[in-house]
This record gives C-alpha cells, structure tokens and sequence, in this order.
C-alpha cells in the first residue's frame, strides 16, 4: 500500500495498467476464447464468465482464500458488464476504480484504525 504521495503516483500508474491488462486477457481474451466454445449452448455467456472469472481469481492465488474468493466475485461482476454492455472498456474503468480505491483508501483507513491488541492473559488468582 503506498504510504508517500510518489508511492501514490506510482501505485496510480499500475492500478491503470492492471486494470487494462488484465482485462483485456481475463474479460477480452479467456471470455471470447470460453464464449466461443460454447456457441450454441444456452448459457454460453456464463460458462465464458465462470471459466474466465476462475482464471482471474487463480491468478491471485498470492492473495489467500479470502483474495481468490473476492476476486472470483468481482470477475463475474466484471463480466456480467461485458456481457451486458457488449464492450470491455467499463470494466476496464470498473477495474482500474476498485484498485485505486482499494490501494489508495485502505492505507488511510488502516492508520485511522485503533491497534487492535490481543486481550491480557488472566494473572495469577484471576479466573
């Protein structure tokens, strides 16, 4: 998380290129690669916005279940816009937005937080 405005910026600038990167791969590319495969079949929309939602939360895997399963969620957010819209570039705009917020924000709302300290052990005599 960046802590300095120059950390900011730059944070900025790879919020802007993960957004697009990333989007293009996961909600163009895997999306149309999975869309296509199951031309044809009822629900090939969302068989192309599970697989591809699934290998966008695998490549987050550095980020713990709690990551993977979170990400999992926003990639079929991401890609019921695209289905919806017809078009990759707002979740491109969507993509770039929550990892400015989530990048940006967090820092501040976790210095604002009180430390949260593990409770004393009980001393001798106390039950």
């Amino acid at each position: 998380m960046p802590q300095h405005p120059s950390e900011a910026f730059v944070f900025a600038a790879l919020a802007c290129t993960a957004g697009l990167s990333e989007e293009f791969v996961y909600r163009g590319f895997v999306f149309a690669v999975f869309s296509r495969a199951f031309t044809g079949t009822p629900f090939a929309g969302f068989f192309a916005a599970v697989i591809s939602s699934a290998w966008f939360a695998m490549a987050h895997l550095y980020q713990g279940r709690r990551g993977i399963i979170t990400t999992f969620v926003v990639g079929i957010l991401f890609s019921t816009v695209r289905i919806w819209t017809g078009n990759i570039v707002p979740a491109i705009v969507g993509h770039i937005g929550v990892d400015l917020v989530a990048g940006l924000y967090a820092p501040r709302a976790l210095r604002t937080m009180p430390d949260r300290v593990a409770p004393a052990a009980p001393t001798a005599g106390e039950h």
